[in-house]
Formats: C-alpha cells, sequence, structure tokens
C-alpha cells in the first residue's frame, strides 16, 4: 500500500491511521462523531450491513460497544495492511467481522448473505475514511464491493424465484396460450438484430431501414416510442420486466402491438401482456406447478431484457445476432439511454459509483456496478453463442468491450443472400382459444381444491400449535401427533406445488431468522416458532388460493370476451378492476356493433379517457422517477466530485448539458458553479472567483 500508515493520537485520545482521516477527529471525540454519523443507519434490526472501511478500526469498535439488534449482522471491509497495523481481531463477536477483500466471499457465506438478499435486507455503508478517500484508495474497493453484491443480488433474483414473479406468473396465465417454443429453430442462417436503448442506438437508424429486410428485429420494448418517431417497426418486441414501472417505460410499445408479436417471460407486466393486441409468445412455464398446459418454450434468461433476447435469438436458430444500442456503459457525454427515451431527457447519469472501462473504438466511458453485471453476463452467453456456432457484432464503437462479442462498423456489415424471412406462426382460431381457456379453467379449478386443503390444515394447525405445551411446559404428545398429521396433510400437495409453495413463502419463512440454537430456546421460543411455521404456510396458503381465484375469473372474462352474447357488466368491472382500458378499447373496436347503444358507447368513451389518464399518469411518473435520478443536488455532488478528482472534460460535458437543458428546476447558478470549477482547474482563478460571486448574488 503506498501510502503512510503511521498513525496519531488525537486531544481524546483516539488512534488513527493519519493519511487516511488528516482532520476528521481533531474537533471532537471520535465515538461522538460516529454516533452523529452512523447512529441513524446502522442499527435496523434484521440487516447484514456491508461496512466498507473500518476508520482505523473505530468504527469497528463502536458497532461493538454499541448495543445491536440481535439478528443483525455486520461485516467490516479493510485493506490487510490496515488491519495488521491496527492488529485488528478478525470476528470480535458473534455478529461483527473485519476481514479483507479477498476473504469476503468465505464471511458471506457464513453470515447467511442469501437469506438476508432475499428479504432485501443487505445495505452497503462507507465509513468516513472510505467516503473522504484522501489517499484515493477507497474508490476502487468500493466499486469491487458493490459490482459484487450487484451481481449477487441479480443471482438471488432469479435463482431463488421472487416472489412478485410467481404472483404475475399466475395472474398473466390466462393470455399466455402460445409457447415461445412455435420460433425454437426457425430462423436457421438468418441475421437476427437486437435493439437496446443504450446512447448509440441512434446512430444505427438509417443503416437500419437500409437493410431493414436483410434482418429479424427483436427490441426491447422500452424503446417503443422511438422506433414509433423513426417509423421502424420491429419483427418482435421482447418484454420481461414485471414491475409496475416497466408499463411506465413500455406503454409506447403497445401503439405498435397490433402489427408486431410480443416474446415476454411468464412474469412480465401484466399491463403489458393484457393490453397486447397480436401473439403473445411465453417464455417459461405457464404454471408454477407440473401441468401439461407446460408447453417447451424459449429460455427467459436474465438479468436484463437484452439477456432474454439474446437468449431468444439463439434458440430461435440465428446463425449471427447483431447489437445496436447494446452500451453498457456511458456516452461521452454522460448519457446512460439513448436520446428520445425519458431518461435521456433529464440529462446525464450523475451516479458517482462508476468505473472506466475499454469501449469497442479503444476509448474509455464510464460504467456502473449493474451494468458491469450485464456485461459479465453477457460474456456468459457469448460462450454459449460461440459453442454453437453463432457470431455475435455490436455494432458500436462507443460500446463496451464484450469479450465474446465482435466489433464490426455497420457500413462493413455484408448479407449472404439466404431467401426470404420465415413467417410468424401464432395465429390461433376462435375454437383454438376457447379450449385453452377450458382446460385451464380445469387446471386451476383441480389447483385450488388442493391448495384449499393444504390452507384448512395450516389454518388448524396455526390454533393448534399454541397449545402444544401443557401446564409443566413439557410438549403434549397428542397434540405433538395432531400436529404431525396436519403437517403431513399441508405436504400432501404433489411435490410441485408444494416446492411452489415453499419458493413463493420463503421470505415469509426467512423473515423470522433467528441464530440462536435451538438447545437454548425457551418455552416461548418454541411456541412462537410453532406459531410462525405454520402460521407462514397459512398466509402463503391463503394468498395462493386468492391468486388462482383472481386467475380463474381472469379465464372466465377471457372466455366472456368471445361469447356471443357477452355480459357486459362483468367485463367492464373486469377491465376496470385490472385497468385494462386497452383491451377494451380493442375489445369495441372488434365489437362494434355495440357502440350504436348509447350507453356502450358511453362505456367506450369511458375507456378512451381512462387509459389516456393512465398513460398520462405513467409519464410523469416516469419523468419525476428520472428527474431524481438528476436532481439538482445529485448534479452539485457529482461535478464536486468530478472537481475533487480533477475530471475536467466531464465537467465541460455537463456544462453542455445545462446549457441546452431546459428544466426549470436547474438555475443559472448551477451552471456557474460548474463553470467556476472548470475555470479553477484551468488554472483561471479570477474567472473562478467571479463565478462564484454569482452564485452568492443568486442565493442572496
Amino acid at each position: 500500500m503506498a501510502i503512510s500508515l503511521d498513525t496519531a493520537v488525537n486531544s481524546f485520545n483516539d488512534r488513527y491511521i493519519d493519511a487516511l482521516h488528516q482532520s476528521q477527529f481533531s474537533r471532537q471525540p471520535a465515538g461522538e462523531m460516529l454516533q452523529q454519523r452512523f447512529a441513524s443507519i446502522l442499527f435496523e434490526p434484521k440487516m447484514l450491513y456491508i461496512v466498507i472501511g473500518t476508520d482505523s478500526g473505530l468504527l469497528s469498535q463502536y458497532v461493538l460497544s454499541a448495543t445491536k439488534p440481535e439478528n443483525t449482522r455486520y461485516i467490516f471491509i479493510e485493506f490487510p495492511e490496515i488491519i495488521d497495523t491496527l492488529a485488528l481481531e478478525a470476528q470480535p463477536d458473534a455478529q461483527v467481522r473485519i476481514v479483507s477483500p479477498d476473504a469476503l466471499d468465505d464471511v458471506l457465506s457464513d453470515f447467511s448473505f442469501n437469506e438476508y438478499a432475499f428479504l432485501g435486507r443487505v445495505v452497503i455503508r462507507h465509513s468516513l475514511a472510505a467516503s473522504a478517500d484522501y489517499q484515493k484508495i477507497y474508490g476502487p474497493l468500493i466499486w469491487d464491493i458493490e459490482q459484487k453484491i450487484t451481481h449477487l443480488f441479480w443471482s438471488q433474483a432469479y435463482s431463488m424465484g421472487l416472489k412478485s414473479f410467481l404472483q404475475m406468473q399466475l395472474i398473466n396465465v390466462p393470455d399466455y396460450q402460445l409457447s415461445s417454443g412455435l420460433l425454437s429453430g426457425r430462423y436457421q442462417d438468418k441475421t437476427a438484430l437486437i435493439l437496446a436503448a443504450g446512447p448509440s442506438l441512434n446512430e444505427h437508424f438509417d443503416w437500419i431501414r437500409e437493410n431493414r429486410e436483410r434482418l429479424v428485429i427483436l427490441a426491447v420494448s422500452r424503446i417503443g416510442k422511438i422506433l414509433l418517431k423513426e417509423n421502424i417497426k420491429p419483427d418482435f418486441f421482447v418484454h420481461v420486466d414485471p414491475q409496475s414501472i416497466a408499463f411506465d417505460v413500455s406503454k409506447d410499445a403497445l401503439q405498435l402491438s397490433g402489427e408486431v408479436p410480443l416474446i415476454a417471460a411468464n412474469y412480465a407486466q401484466p399491463l403489458i401482456v393484457s393490453q397486447w393486441r397480436s401473439s403473445v409468445f411465453i417464455s417459461e412455464s405457464r404454471l408454477p406447478w407440473e401441468s401439461e398446459l407446460n408447453e417447451p418454450t424459449l429460455p427467459a434468461v436474465g438479468p436484463t431484457v437484452t439477456n432474454t433476447a439474446l437468449s431468444s435469438a439463439i434458440s430461435m436458430g440465428f446463425s449471427r445476432v447483431l447489437f445496436a444500442g447494446l452500451d453498457l456503459c456511458f456516452d461521452q457525454a454522460g448519457f446512460s439511454h439513448a436520446q428520445g427515451t425519458t431518461e435521456a431527457s433529464s440529462g446525464p447519469s450523475m451516479r458517482m459509483d462508476t468505473r472506466r472501462i475499454r469501449t469497442n473504438n479503444g476509448l474509455e466511458a464510464e460504467t456502473s456496478p449493474d451494468y458491469f453485471a450485464a456485461i459479465e453476463s453477457l460474456e456468459q452467453q457469448a460462450t454459449l453463442a460461440d459453442a454453437q456456432g453463432i457470431q455475435l457484432v455490436n455494432l458500436s464503437g462507443s460500446a463496451a468491450k464484450i469479450q465474446g462479442i465482435e466489433f464490426i462498423p455497420a457500413a462493413q456489415i455484408t448479407f449472404a443472400d439466404t431467401g426470404v424471412k420465415p413467417s410468424i406462426p401464432g395465429h390461433v382460431s376462435e375454437e383454438e382459444r376457447l379450449a385453452y381457456l377450458a382446460s385451464l379453467e380445469s387446471e386451476l379449478l383441480d389447483a385450488k381444491r388442493q391448495f384449499q386443503s393444504a390452507l384448512d390444515a395450516a389454518e388448524e394447525a396455526t390454533n393448534l400449535s399454541q397449545r402444544l405445551l401443557n401446564g409443566k411446559g413439557e410438549i403434549d404428545s397428542r397434540t405433538q401427533a395432531k400436529l404431525n398429521a396436519l403437517e403431513s396433510k399441508i405436504e400432501s400437495l404433489s411435490p410441485s406445488m408444494m416446492r411452489f409453495c415453499k419458493v413463493f413463502s420463503l421470505g415469509e419463512f426467512l423473515s423470522d431468522i433467528s441464530h440462536k440454537d435451538a438447545d437454548k430456546w425457551s418455552e416461548n421460543d418454541l411456541l412462537a416458532f410453532g406459531k410462525h411455521y405454520f402460521g407462514t404456510f397459512y398466509q402463503a396458503l391463503s394468498e395462493i388460493v386468492s391468486l388462482i381465484d383472481f386467475a380463474i375469473d381472469k379465464t372466465l372474462r377471457r372466455h366472456e370476451e368471445l361469447s356471443a352474447t357477452p355480459d357486459l357488466d362483468r367485463l367492464y368491472k373486469g377491465w376496470t378492476i385490472d385497468q385494462t382500458f386497452l383491451r377494451a378499447i380493442d375489445w369495441f373496436d372488434h365489437h362494434d356493433q355495440y357502440l350504436d347503444q348509447p350507453k356502450l358507447k358511453t362505456v367506450y368513451d369511458q375507456m378512451l379517457l381512462a387509459y389516456e389518464k393512465l398513460e398520462h399518469d405513467a409519464q410523469e411518473k416516469d419523468e419525476a422517477r428520472c428527474n431524481h435520478m438528476a436532481s439538482p443536488s445529485l448534479m452539485i455532488t457529482k461535478a464536486t466530485w468530478l472537481f475533487q478528482n480533477e475530471r475536467i472534460e466531464e465537467l465541460k460535458d455537463m456544462l453542455t448539458f445545462l446549457g441546452a437543458n431546459t428544466r426549470r428546476d436547474f438555475l443559472p447558478s448551477h451552471s456557474a458553479l460548474v463553470r467556476g470549477y472548470i475555470a479553477e482547474l484551468e488554472g483561471k482563478n479570477q474567472e473562478a472567483l467571479a463565478e462564484h460571486q454569482l452564485i452568492i448574488e443568486e442565493g442572496a
């Protein structure tokens, strides 16, 4: 380590490494300063805190001496030279570890990282020394740790099966008649073009238009607005995200949904899936348990929609896959998304947890931990593609260099004559649609019967578990036998249904994390465990039965939409509850005979207005989200950080953005601050003072 590790002692008898802290502890005792900074952010219950830096052992000692929540744990990550210099103990108590970066993996395993991560109870904190980083040693460490934890989080989301994914799967199943397996191997010797949302996307539209008939285009759903403006119609949209924000960013793709089919993960956002006007091809199983309705599909490989698009293209048989807009880094002006997206209109990225990486054209660009994790996952997919003889090509020189994906400028791409593009399968007759809905209804009714039986047993067991101990505090054998019988009844679900139930309720099971040895349990601990164990089954099974009821009702409403004499009141209520107003509009457009009735014409007009409001509200939410991520306060923080790190070119890019931006929350003083920083770095002190004077005058 190329810094001095000499220690100093302040007037309050606190010992610390002088180069790391400088004057941080000169004015008040370290304990007081750490209390002010960390008391409110380090002691939440049932948390795993990963703390970068120990503040020369003072922060770790502060945590050790504090009263800590029983199920909260702490991992302090420090440089080995600092650990050795200060003789910091690796395991000072059962809840705290102090480790070097190389030893982090083992401690994450020992401290049940997977459990905490699944519950969303992992937080990274920076010590005072890491935040200040006077010696510029903690910045790379912060990046490495945050990138590692981001990657692990993504692995958890897909390997353990998030509850929201399973919920969306059941909500979507009535609209998932077509398996994406119909597309498997269909495009042998053809070239696919995957369109992502990176800043370089805008460079390629002319080339795409020139070569449109030679390409099968798979576009991520969030660029629908851009494609509409550019008058480019893809062959497929791809959509995976279950969160409500997915509708906010992808809603414009619905305007093309009558002409462009959708490849969607089984857990995709229902407001997109249910309102798509043409074929929807499901990837992964229709139902979360074994069923004859679960047909082979294309894989929905995560963690991003681009990963899914690539895995789909590989399985569809393409011999070559091109990418446009797959940047996974910021452009030279700091923008993270293509022009035309809400992110781009809000401004360049204000993130500071970035690292410089090499781009295809040999330059450097900033990337974030989540982008870097996506790069790693794409490299793994590229290895699989290469093994199958599939060529992967990125058309963008400014995109991140990804091992296994070649860079070839668009102008150098050539095409062999491979004949016409295959037609897209997926036409479903009304009879086939009705047959699918009937089979699905039967499957769901049978599943509900089985889950309801398990639910009844779980409810009885939850109540009975509180009578497990007799008056002497001993286990009552008769009650124990009844509980065992009820547990067997719960577990009489088929293995796949039981697995679904346990994965669905995993968060609730883990929410009562306890690391107390079982032989130390009190009577109250034993009773609490029984109540939690059976109560969790009861809660999960209740939710599952409700979801199945919803899926059954939705299935019946889909059947009603096909009826010659539909129950329009039922349809209206369903469209309103689901907020699928565009689906209602589409239904009336195909049944315009009802629009002759004034009452139903009024319903139609209400649906039009409701969808306009849904779109408007979604756009406002999206703009607020993006503006928050590029807020003036974050701009000031990043500008100061760029100044401290002498990043003058990025400050100039920020100034260019401020000059062109029309947002009212960016004031003249913000531009003055950046100009002042630039002038100071260029040694123009008088100009810098003049700019700072403008800031003072504006604030007066």
